[in-house]
């Protein structure tokens, strides 16, 4: 069950991440952190997928930043983000830009909106 306390992740976008997440947030009407948080949870669900694209790759670590956006996670979420940095050894921030990305080209290859939309039947609500 969540905590109810937020931590702050200062998500650094290069500019094709920002303008996609612009497009993503025009054509849903969502907000920045109701996607960030769908984003975690998706990619962190996908730890076991063995896919190369999850793990946060070595360029991105040094790409050049457009936007820093502050945004709230749930302390739990937050937590399991950390956790998963320290095993990739890099900030919390980076992969959770690293999230957005991964999540944002699942959903335009089609990838995440059947992987969501399983969770969804066999769970009744996404968590």
């Amino acid at each position: 069950m969540p905590s109810g306390r937020k931590k702050s992740v200062s998500l650094r976008l290069d500019r094709f991440g920002h303008d996609a997440l612009g497009e993503h947030l025009d054509g849903t009407g969502r907000s920045e952190v109701a996607v960030l948080h769908t984003a975690v949870r998706y990619y962190l669900g996908d730890a076991g997928s063995g896919r190369i694209a999850w793990r946060v790759p070595r360029l991105a670590r040094s790409a050049a930043l457009a936007d820093t956006l502050e945004v709230e996670l749930d302390d739990d979420l937050h937590a399991e983000l950390r956790l998963e940095a320290r095993r990739q050894q890099v900030a919390p921030d980076l992969l959770a830009a690293h999230a957005i990305l991964y999540y944002l080209t699942d959903l335009d290859d089609g990838r995440a909106r059947r992987v969501l939309g399983d969770a969804v039947s066999r769970h009744g609500e996404l968590r």
